[in-house]
């Protein structure tokens, strides 16, 4: 039985195509998003299509997609140390309702520095920019904090799939 789950490829190869397909998902998604929001916003919104106009709204979906991209490791850290669908589903809702309350409450100072600890945040907030971006100020040391993150849970999640025995379902 156990050799109906040799291949040719390194479990290192396969995580990283997991997170790549993973990552091309994401982008599809965001394109298609992205075109919709630019096609209904012409035609339904007051302000002309302009070159600039057009510029800030592909920084804007760069930097959204490049955010989403970085959670990815996170993800499927997750997915690998729970193992099982439902649990995952549930903490990525609970997840969800933390955001609405620590992006609530943890805007203002004193505590607007425990807001850049949440790897979330910063996708959720450039998904609504321009009307709730924070200072410019946070944006430097959260998108650090957001590499750290993915550096982190990309090299765990690589050591845990490589460790991990597919053939027993540990």
């Amino acid at each position: 039985m156990g050799s109906f789950l040799y291949t040719p490829h390194t479990r290192s190869g396969w995580y990283l195509a997991k997170l790549t397909v993973a990552a091309i998902m994401i982008t599809i998604l965001l394109s298609v998003s992205f075109i919709i929001d630019l096609v209904l916003g012409w035609f339904f919104m007051e302000l002309s299509l302009t070159p600039s106009t057009l510029q800030d709204s592909l920084i804007e979906f760069t930097m959204n997609l490049l955010f989403y991209w970085a959670l990815v490791p996170i993800g499927a850290w997750i997915g690998l140390f729970l193992r099982s669908f439902i649990t995952s589903v549930l903490l990525g809702l609970t997840i969800i309702f933390v955001n609405l309350v620590w992006g609530v409450f943890l805007l203002e100072p004193p505590f607007h520095w425990l807001f850049l600890l949440n790897p979330w945040i910063l996708p959720h907030l450039l998904s609504y920019a321009p009307q709730n971006l924070p200072s410019v100020e946070m944006w430097r040391p959260g998108i650090a904090i957001l590499l750290s993150w993915w550096f982190v849970f990309a090299s765990v999640g690589g050591f845990m799939f490589q460790k991990r025995d597919v053939g027993s379902g540990e």
